[in-house]
């Protein structure tokens, strides 16, 4: 049995019509993201497939409510990830195809493969966990979410946030990084423009990422990063001020950040 999971507020969801995605993703069953609750695990968990049509926001809910259910990842749904979002970060990192006629193919051809998760203060996260300018930025952007929250709200707030220096530190037993913002990656593409490189979201493994001193503006251009890595499966970030993950206001820090190997199924073109 497949479930399509949507989001009728996402960016191309919106564009295109619901009526045509439904149409295109023809499932058993066909339900809004706002009409379940997001503790409704034993819905989502009875299906052997869920099909989400929306942002990052949407898959976030649906892998945060399927790992609700305490289950191994092999006896989790499969999940397909129709990208129908605004900036659709987890999509462009998996390499998923923006055009609806390579949606239906990839309906019915698929590779099935595990993907990590990470976790913030017990929380789960697809793509990444910051501290420093880029949560105070999420923070700033965030009073314009009912204005779409674009891409010019979130500069603005960026630029305001450079210009309050605070130190924040990832570090454990084996790694320290400090400076005045620190990147804790699963995937390889945040924000739906700014890359990361050599991230791999199925190595078991987050990279912690630290910018140079020229490299805070090249986010702006849309250029891959270039600073300091390391590969860890846990680190803490210290500092003072709000850590954001996923592109969402998380929570005061401290915090603890670990990987989860091989949590969730994703179906990803065959042949890719």
């Amino acid at each position: 049995m497949r479930l399509l999971v949507y989001n009728r507020k996402s960016g191309l969801v919106s564009h295109f019509g619901v009526e045509v995605f439904l149409e295109m993703l023809h499932a058993d069953e066909n339900v809004s993201l706002h009409d379940y609750l997001a503790g409704d695990a034993p819905r989502l968990t009875a299906r052997d497939h869920v099909v989400t049509a929306g942002g990052d926001g949407t898959l976030s809910a649906v892998v945060e409510t399927l790992l609700a259910s305490g289950r191994p990842a092999r006896e989790l749904p499969l999940i397909f990830i129709v990208p129908g979002g605004s900036s659709n970060s987890v999509a462009r990192s998996l390499g998923l195809s923006f055009h609806p006629g390579g949606w239906r193919r990839y309906l019915s051809a698929y590779r099935e493969v595990l993907l990590d998760v990470g976790r913030a203060a017990g929380k789960p996260f697809l793509l990444c966990v910051s501290a420093g300018v880029s949560a105070r930025a999420v923070a700033g952007a965030e009073k314009y979410r009912g204005k779409g929250r674009s891409l010019p709200y979130y500069v603005v707030a960026s630029l305001v946030a450079l210009l309050k220096y605070h130190k924040v530190t990832a570090s454990n037993a084996s790694v320290l990084h400090q400076g005045p913002e620190v990147i804790i990656a699963n995937m390889p593409v945040f924000g739906g423009l700014f890359k990361l490189p050599h991230v791999s979201p199925s190595d078991g493994l987050l990279d912690v990422f630290r910018p140079g001193p020229l490299n805070m503006g090249a986010w702006y251009a849309a250029r891959p990063y270039r600073g300091i890595s390391s590969r860890v499966s846990h680190v803490v970030v210290e500092g003072e001020g709000i850590y954001e993950l996923d592109g969402e206001p998380g929570g005061p820090l401290p915090v603890r950040v670990a990987a989860e190997p091989a949590r969730i199924r994703v179906a990803l073109p065959a042949g890719g």
